[in-house]
């Protein structure tokens, strides 16, 4: 890199300090960037934290944006047990709720969850109700996936329409929690056109 600012460093253009450019997933974080899905992680300096796992909040938030949804124009009513009118997902969970995206982590009370992490089987029940696609039965795409699964078909659909491939060894680890580097992909794919 040049150093046009003579402080013996090679400047950087580059907005992420913990995704390089090389990063296996950093095109669909770009995306998510400048499609305003997401404000990293923290800033200044800015990261994204792609290794980190993905919470239930940041879920919705995440695929709210992707949908286009105007966060300031949700409003709070109380539904679920374990989210506070203070809490900075409180709007975006029961708008998630009301779109049919989620029906909660409980019911009797119902509750979402927030804090709770995201597992890949999640992320595909979340991004398939998200997209409106309808589910069939599962092929057996994964050998890791039980067709009887309760989320076999959406892992299916996932596949068919592109979303994932899964792993190199054929499996789709449905209780490994997904990462933000795998959200991104996924998210990006699904609803940013990347693939």
């Amino acid at each position: 890199q040049a150093d046009t600012d003579g402080n013996g460093i090679g400047d950087r253009c580059d907005p992420w300090t913990d995704v390089l450019p090389d990063y296996w997933a950093r095109a669909s974080v770009d995306a998510l960037y400048a499609n305003g899905v997401t404000q990293g992680c923290a800033s200044y300096p800015l990261r994204y934290c792609p290794e980190d796992p993905v919470t239930r909040a940041e879920m919705a938030a995440f695929l709210l944006r992707s949908l286009g949804i105007d966060e300031t124009a949700v409003s709070f009513t109380g539904l679920f047990g374990d989210v506070s009118a203070n809490d900075w997902y409180a709007g975006l969970v029961e708008r998630l709720y009301q779109e049919g995206i989620t029906t909660g982590c409980a019911a009797d009370p119902l509750r979402y969850c927030p804090e709770d992490l995201v597992t890949r089987a999640e992320m595909a029940v979340f991004i398939i109700r998200a997209l409106g696609a309808p589910v069939g039965d599962s092929q057996g795409s994964f050998s890791d996936v039980s067709p009887d699964a309760w989320f076999a078909p959406y892992v299916e659909q996932l596949a068919t329409l592109g979303i994932t491939g899964g792993y190199a060894d054929g499996t789709f680890r449905p209780a490994q929690q997904i990462t933000r580097a795998e959200m991104a992909v996924m998210v990006d794919r699904a609803f940013l056109g990347g693939m």
